[in-house]
């Protein structure tokens, strides 16, 4: 099963490549068009939630609103498998840092010791530690600029 606040984008891309709509995409079609055929020789498990459909657990956005905590509970449980820890993606990484940075601002009032919540989001050593910098360089660049206040260090 999945969790996701609309599953939109998900089931879109499913619906397209079960339609065979138009797509340059050639891992997943025949250049010009999406082909289900193909995806099934690259990946048979996604060839079949085409053909099948997936399970949704929807949550409503009043949720979120509500408990803004759940969204990294999800990730981090989606990221372990029973006891063993997987490793924790950049993604998951970088929304760590996201709310361990606005909780710190809560708390605290004043902007937070970056640093600090730096080395807590990356403790475990994942592959990614060293590109914290780079990924936030990134965001900066590319979701409102070093002005956006969400996006300040």
């Amino acid at each position: 099963m999945f969790a996701s606040l609309t599953c939109s984008h998900t089931n879109c891309g499913l619906r397209s490549i079960a339609s065979g709509c138009d797509s340059d995409n050639e891992k997943l079609g025949d250049g010009s068009n999406y082909d289900l055929e193909i995806l099934r020789k690259r990946d048979k498990l996604s060839a079949k939630a085409v053909e099948e459909g997936m399970w949704w657990l929807v949550v409503e956005a009043v949720v979120l609103e509500r408990y803004p905590e759940l969204v990294q509970l999800w990730s981090i449980s989606r990221n372990t498998a029973g006891h063993v820890q997987q490793p924790v993606s950049e993604v998951t990484g970088m929304t760590l840092l996201y709310t361990e940075w606005a909780l710190a601002l809560e708390k605290e009032g004043e902007e937070p010791d970056y640093d600090t919540i730096v080395m807590q989001v990356t403790r475990g050593k994942p592959w990614w530690a060293c590109m914290v910098q780079a990924f936030i360089d990134f965001l900066a660049r590319h979701a409102g600029g070093e002005t956006d206040p969400v996006l300040f260090k």
